[in-house]
């Protein structure tokens, strides 16, 4: 949830023109996390699993309560804590389109970490400590393309978040589908990740745009959308592996991914019109 918080402080942080690099800069905390973090607990694992739960996340949060102790307050964001005020954002029918359009994507790609690692270590018979260092190179490609993301017009926004979803549907469930040899499924889970992270960018800097002057809104959005995310990603992908194994997530997650997009069609002539009237930023 931390990371959306930053999301939210974005608001404060950018005007619209520079918003896609703060926001991308805001978000690359947790692939960071993973590229550093992963290996670690894959290495302590191979010793004892409980103090994989530990020995990173100890460490991380006493630094980060120090760094927040000794840092000055930012100023209040602005038009932020009228009451009512997410109410008042959900009520707005652009909103909740993006509300329900980031739940969905988010439930694909937190089960696809999920079960990611289980594909390595069940189908490829990895050690936790190799598992580890695979998921780091996801990390590092998830990491790729959110920089890259941040150098997108932010004006293109809502265009790059559904070529995201369209293109993520379908480099999720590739790995799913295929299992082919270690070394490919590897590249195509890092395919997955750098188009995952663009996307991701893209839908919240959207986010920015449909909320006026609602930052912190977007960022208690965000981070319900992640955490219920998991929940559906895992719930749907416990059951996808009860029915068809692994093959069946690609269905799943790919099909979430595509169904993100749904909650943007249109065609109706006063859709297409209003869309073609929306002012750039």
């Amino acid at each position: 949830m931390v990371p959306d918080l930053g999301v939210a402080a974005t608001a404060s942080w950018s005007g619209p023109k520079s918003r896609t690099r703060v926001v991308a800069h805001a978000l690359a905390g947790p692939p960071a996390a993973w590229i550093v973090g992963m290996p670690v607990i894959g290495v302590v694992a191979e010793v004892t699993t409980g103090f994989a739960f530990v020995a990173l996340p100890l460490p991380a949060a006493l630094l980060v309560g120090v760094a927040v102790a000794r840092r000055p307050g930012d100023a209040p964001l602005t038009g932020a804590g009228a009451p009512g005020s997410l109410a008042g954002l959900l009520g707005r029918g652009e909103a909740r389109r993006w509300a329900l359009g980031e739940l969905l994507a988010n439930s694909a790609w937190a089960g696809t970490l999920v079960f990611g690692g289980a594909l390595f270590t069940e189908k490829f018979g990895m050690s936790t400590a190799t598992t580890g260092l695979a998921l780091a190179g996801v990390a590092t490609a998830y990491l790729a393309g959110n920089q890259l993301a941040g150098r997108t017009d932010p004006s293109r926004a809502r265009r790059a978040m559904l070529e995201g979803s369209m293109g993520a549907s379908v480099a999720v469930a590739l790995p799913w589908a295929l299992t082919p040899p270690v070394g490919i499924t590897l590249l195509l889970f890092a395919a997955a990740a750098f188009v995952a992270a663009r996307r991701t960018v893209a839908g919240t800097v959207y986010g920015f745009q449909v909320s006026g002057d609602l930052g912190r809104e977007v960022g208690s959005i965000r981070a319900a959308t992640d955490q219920i995310g998991y929940l559906v990603g895992s719930l749907l992908g416990g059951l996808a592996l009860a029915i068809g194994g692994f093959s069946t997530l690609a269905v799943g997650f790919g099909g979430l991914f595509l169904a993100s997009t749904l909650p943007y069609v249109c065609i109706r002539r006063a859709c297409r019109t209003r869309l073609a009237l929306e002012p750039t930023l």
